[in-house]
């Protein structure tokens, strides 16, 4: 009897020391992942900052990308992915609801749904449509897709087939490849010069800014001083 007992303690205490390896494992990967962003320099830590001057409240910017982006600049937001919109929350996003929008902006990740490679190989390129189109990897139904990450683009991709004059887009090198896009509306709220240069100055030494240091330029005032 006494034997049976040691045996399931020992099970308990070998699935108990499973679990917390697990457990830890997958908290350390994450932890690693945030202090990589973090630390990193890409454009995207800067960008959002230099080009919130020349947005203002009424500007429309749809995009699946709303962490830093959506923090710095001023705007109405919407999110297509799904996690901060209830609209897409509930329905997901689509073509119709995009052009409801009218955005100024649209800011995509790409996921595995397009390539811009093989068009661009400096921080930042102008495409043409015919550009997007041959860049795009999966010609898949976005009807089909339940996923919202990869959906989301899917439906921008389809928006902008009739769309395809109101707006410049560009691929812009992050991580090393291109998974950011940005279609800004010709006519819209957003100056594409002042765009370019805000993209200029996110590649740039003078542009790396601290976090504290756009917090108090925006008018914020840090615990440290």
């Amino acid at each position: 009897m006494k034997g049976d007992v040691n045996r399931v303690t020992v099970i308990i205490l070998t699935i108990m020391s499973a679990t917390i390896f697990s457990s830890t494992a997958i908290y350390s990967a994450g932890f690693s992942f945030m202090i990589h962003n973090l630390k990193n320099d890409g454009y995207i830590n800067y960008f959002p900052y230099h080009l919130s001057k020349n947005i203002d409240n009424e500007t429309k910017i749809a995009l699946t990308e709303a962490g830093r982006f959506a923090y710095w600049v001023n705007g109405k937001k919407y999110d297509l992915v799904g996690l901060n919109t209830p609209e897409t929350a509930v329905n997901g996003s689509s073509p119709a609801y995009i052009e409801g929008l009218n955005p100024d902006l649209i800011f995509i990740h790409v996921v595995e749904t397009a390539d811009y490679s093989k068009v661009c190989n400096k921080n930042y390129c102008e495409l043409s449509y015919p550009e997007v189109l041959n860049g795009i990897k999966k010609d898949t139904d976005w009807r089909v897709v339940k996923y919202g990450v990869t959906k989301a683009p899917l439906t921008v991709y389809d928006y902008l087939k009739d769309k395809s004059d109101d707006y410049q887009a560009f691929s812009v090198s992050y991580d090393n490849s291109y998974p950011h896009l940005y279609f800004i509306k010709k006519d819209g709220n957003i100056d594409i010069d002042d765009f370019k240069e805000a993209l200029n100055l996110s590649f740039s030494e003078k542009g790396v800014l601290s976090y504290w240091d756009m917090k108090k330029k925006l008018g914020f005032s840090s615990i440290f001083e």
